[in-house]
C-alpha cells in the first residue's frame, strides 16, 4: 500500500507517470489512473556520518537497478492451521451460557428494493449468534489491510455483535468465510448484507463467486446475468463472468465477454492476458499467440505475456523454442518461480527427464515450499521408474501440502506402484496345424522396502498336436526380486522349478540374472543371463528341450519421441543334443501425435544344427516389420491397436515372402496399477518350414487372452 499499489495480484500501480511539476495525471472525471508495471527497482540509500547520501547502484543507470517482480495470481493462495489457543477458546465458549456453535443462519433473499419479510425472532442472525467483544473497527480493518484474516475475523465478529448492521463487517466476514470453505456461512453473510443494502453490486459480485467456489457455477452465472441486466458495463461482474464460463468450459461465451471487457477497459493488458490463457485452453493455440503478440509490441518485457507464449510452445510440442524462451525469461528474472516451473515441465513433457528432474530440484531449492515444484519432480521420477525417489521427494511435504489433490493423485500412483499387488491371467493360443496351447498363470508382487520388488509367479499349461495325435502338459513356479538403487540402476535375480509330463526328463530349474542402466539416459542397456526350459509345445515337452541365453542390449534416445534399440546375443537348446543359436534384433521408434508409434525393425536368427528337435532351427531366419501402433485412453479406458506387416525369408535357400501381426488390446483401470484387459493377437510369421510340402501352405497362429490386475 506504501507503494500505491491497488492490486497486487495484477502488479497495478496508482497513479501513471506525473507531469513535469511531478503531480500526477488526473483524469477529467477527477479519477486518478492505474496501469500496471512489471515489478520494483530496489535502490539502497545511506545517510553518512558525514551527512552525506551514498546509493546503490552509484550509476544510477536503470539497467543497474535490481528488480523485484511477482508472479500475478486470480486466487490468493493460503494455508491453514490450528493455533495453540484454539482447544482453550472452544472449551471457554462451551460454558458460555447460550453460546451455539453449529446455529449459522441461513437464508437467501431476491435482489429488491423492498425488504423482505422478517424472519421469526427466534431464529437468530450470524452475528446474533457470535460471542461479545469491544468493537474496534480501526483494528478490525488493520488486521484485513495486513492478510490476518483469523484476527480480522474475530474483530468484525465483534462489531457485528454490537451492530449487527455493519455492512463492511458483514462483507468481510463472508469472504473470509468463504476463503475457509465455509460456503454456506459465506453466503449468509451476503443474504444479511443484501437485506441492507439490495444495490450493493460488489457484494453481489462476490456472492457469485461464492457460489462458483462451491460448484454451482451455473447460478452464480445467473446472478451475474442479473448484475449486468442493471449495469450492462460492470466490469467485476464482466470478469467474475468470463472466468465462470471458462471454468464451465464455455471458451467461446468466455471470450465473448472478455471481448467487451477490452472494449470498455481504460487498461485492458491484464484482460487481453486472461483472453489469450483461454484460447490456449480452447486449442486456439495461433489465436492466442496473436494476443500475446499484441500485448509484446506494446510492452516487449511484459512477463506474463512472455510466460504465455513460452506455455504456448509447450501445448504445440515445439519443446526446443519452449525450452529457449523460458531460459531468456530467467535470464532477466533469475529467481522468477513460473518460469523455473515453465522450464522444468516442458523438459520433462517432452521427454528430457535428466534435464527435466534438474530444474525441478533446482525450483524446488530456490522455494522449498512450493507443492507444485515437489510434486513435477515427483512426477518426473515416476515417469523415470524411481518410484521410490519419487516418494521420498512426496514425503517431504509439510502436513498441510499434503491435502492438496495433486499431491495426493502423484502419492496414489506411486503407492499403487508399491503396493502388493496380484494378478490372473488366461492365454488361449491355437495355429493352422491345429496345435492348440492354454496358459493359466498366477503372479504376486511386494514391495518389502521401497527400493527391494519381490515377485512371485506359478503357472500351468496344457498342450495339443493334432497332426502327431500327442499331448502334453507342465507347471512351474519362480521367484524374482529386483533391487534399485539410484539414479535407477536396477540388479535383479530370480529362480524356479518346472515340471513336466515327458517321458524324458520331467523336472527342469530355471535361473535369471540381469542388469538394466538407468532409463533416464539418452543411452542406456543391460546383460541378461537366462536358463528355463521350452515348453510351448507338447513335442517339446516331450523331448524335454532346455534353452540357456546370455543376451546384451542397448538403447538410443537421439531426440525425443525418438528410440532406437537392439538386442544381440547366444543360447544353447538342449535337447538329445546341444545346438547353438545366435540372434540379433534392431528397432527404430517414432512417437507421434494422437497416440500414434510407428517403427521399422528387424529380427534375424539362425541355428548351428538341423536337428528336427520339435523346435523352429532354421540355419537363417530374417524378419523386418513396418509397425503401427496407436494407444487411445479415454478415461479410465485404454484400446490398443497394432498392425505390422512385413517380408520374412526361412532358411539360407528360402524366398521371401509376406508375413502379417496384428494385434488389439482393451483394458479397463479399477484403480492406478489395478485393471482388467483382454486382447487378441494373429501371426502369420515363421514356421513355414515346417510345411508338409504344399507350396501353398502358409503359417497362421491365433491368440486370445484376458488379465485382471488387483
Amino acid at each position: 500500500m506504501l507503494l500505491n499499489f491497488t492490486d497486487p495480484s495484477r502488479r497495478r500501480l496508482l497513479q501513471g507517470s506525473g507531469d513535469e511539476s511531478g503531480q500526477p495525471h488526473v483524469d477529467p472525471g477527477g479519477e486518478l489512473p492505474t496501469r500496471v508495471v512489471e515489478g520494483i527497482g530496489l535502490v539502497m540509500g545511506i545517510l553518512t556520518t558525514d551527512g552525506e547520501w551514498r546509493s546503490w547502484p552509484r550509476s544510477g543507470v536503470a539497467s543497474d537497478v535490481a528488480h523485484f517482480t511477482w508472479p500475478t495470481w486470480d486466487e490468493p493462495t493460503w494455508q491453514a492451521r490450528t493455533r495453540p489457543v484454539f482447544n482453550v477458546l472452544g472449551e471457554t465458549f462451551r460454558e458460555l451460557e447460550g453460546w451455539d456453535p453449529t446455529g449459522a443462519g441461513e437464508g437467501s433473499f431476491p435482489w429488491s428494493s423492498e425488504k423482505p419479510e422478517e424472519e421469526p425472532a427466534e431464529k437468530e442472525s450470524p452475528s446474533q449468534q457470535l460471542p461479545l467483544g469491544d468493537p474496534d473497527p480501526e483494528r478490525a480493518n488493520e488486521a484485513w489491510n495486513q492478510g490476518d484474516t483469523e484476527g480480522a475475523a474475530r474483530l468484525y465478529r465483534d462489531i457485528m455483535a454490537a451492530d449487527p448492521a455493519d455492512t463492511r463487517a458483514l462483507h468481510r466476514l463472508a469472504l473470509i468465510s468463504a476463503w475457509d470453505d465455509q460456503h454456506a456461512q459465506a453466503l449468509s453473510f451476503f443474504d444479511q448484507l443484501l437485506i441492507l443494502e439490495p444495490g450493493n453490486l460488489e457484494a453481489r459480485v462476490d456472492r457469485a463467486r461464492v457460489l462458483a467456489w462451491q460448484g454451482d457455477i451455473d447460478e452464480a452465472l445467473g446472478a451475474l446475468d442479473r448484475i449486468l441486466e442493471v449495469q450492462p458495463d460492470h466490469i467485476q461482474a464482466l470478469e467474475a463472468k468470463a472466468q465462470f464460463q471458462a471454468w464451465a468450459g464455455e471458451y467461446s461465451a468466455a471470450l465473448s465477454s472478455y471481448d467487451r471487457l477490452v472494449g470498455i477497459s481504460q487498461d485492458p493488458t491484464g484482460i487481453l492476458l486472461e483472453q489469450a490463457r483461454i484460447l490456449g485452453w480452447a486449442s486456439r493455440l495461433r489465436e492466442s499467440q496473436s494476443v500475446y503478440d499484441s500485448i509484446l509490441a506494446v510492452n516487449p518485457q511484459n512477463l506474463e505475456a512472455r510466460l504465455g507464449q513460452a506455455r504456448l510452445l509447450t501445448f504445440s510440442n515445439r519443446t526446443d523454442e519452449a525450452v529457449g524462451r523460458y531460459e531468456t525469461i530467467l535470464g532477466d528474472h533469475p529467481d522468477n518461480l513460473e518460469a523455473r516451473r515453465g522450464l522444468a515441465r516442458t523438459l520433462t513433457w517432452g521427454g528430457y527427464l535428466p534435464e527435466g528432474e534438474e530444474a525441478w530440484r533446482s525450483s524446488l531449492a530456490g522455494s522449498p515450499e512450493d507443492l507444485v515444484s515437489r510434486v513435477g519432480l515427483a512426477q518426473n521420477l515416476r515417469w523415470q521408474g524411481r518410484n521410490a525417489a519419487a516418494l521420498e521427494i512426496l514425503e517431504g511435504a509439510d502436513s498441510v501440502q499434503k491435502e492438496n489433490p495433486d499431491y495426493l493423485e502423484q502419492l496414489q500412483w506411486i503407492r499403487s506402484t508399491l503396493a502388493p499387488r496380484s494378478g490372473v491371467s488366461f492365454i488361449r493360443e491355437v495355429d493352422s496345424d491345429e496345435n492348440a496351447m492354454t496358459t493359466a498363470r498366477v503372479t504376486g508382487g511386494w514391495n518389502a522396502i521401497p527400493r527391494l520388488a519381490v515377485r512371485a509367479n506359478a503357472y500351468t499349461r496344457s498342450m495339443r498336436q493334432r497332426a502327431m495325435d500327442l499331448t502334453g502338459s507342465s507347471w512351474g513356479v519362480s521367484l524374482h526380486a529386483s533391487y534399485q538403487l539410484e539414479p535407477g540402476w536396477m540388479f535383479s535375480a530370480g529362480a524356479g522349478g518346472t515340471r513336466t509330463d515327458g517321458s524324458g526328463t520331467a523336472s527342469f530349474s530355471s535361473l535369471n540374472a540381469d542388469v538394466t542402466s538407468p532409463g533416464r539416459y539418452r543411452f542406456g542397456g543391460g546383460i541378461r543371463l537366462s536358463r528355463y526350459p521350452l515348453d510351448a509345445t507338447a513335442q517339446l515337452v516331450e523331448q524335454g528341450v532346455r534353452v540357456g541365453l546370455a543376451d546384451v542390449s542397448g538403447r538410443w534416445t537421439p531426440a525425443p519421441g525418438w528410440q532406437i534399440a537392439g538386442s544381440t546375443g547366444a543360447g544353447t537348446f538342449t535337447g538329445a543334443e546341444a545346438n547353438q543359436r545366435v540372434h540379433v534384433n534392431v528397432r527404430v521408434d517414432r512417437r507421434l501425435r494422437g497416440g500414434w508409434t510407428v517403427g521399422l525393425s528387424h529380427r534375424y536368427f539362425g541355428f548351428e544344427k538341423d536337428l528336427n528337435e520339435a523346435y523352429f532351427d532354421p540355419d537363417f531366419f530374417g524378419l523386418t516389420e513396418v509397425a503401427g501402433r496407436w494407444l487411445w485412453e479415454p478415461g479410465r479406458w485404454g484400446l490398443l491397436l497394432e498392425a505390422a506387416p512385413g517380408l520374412q525369408k526361412i532358411g539360407s535357400d528360402g524366398d521371401l515372402a509376406g508375413a502379417l501381426r496384428a494385434s488389439a488390446r482393451l483394458a479397463y483401470r479399477l484403480a492406478p496399477g489395478r485393471e482388467v484387459s483382454f486382447s487378441g493377437g494373429y501371426s502369420s510369421a515363421g514356421l513355414q518350414s515346417f510345411s508338409t510340402g504344399d507350396s501353398d501352405y502358409r503359417y497362421r497362429a491365433f491368440i486370445l487372452g484376458g488379465s485382471w490386475v488387483f
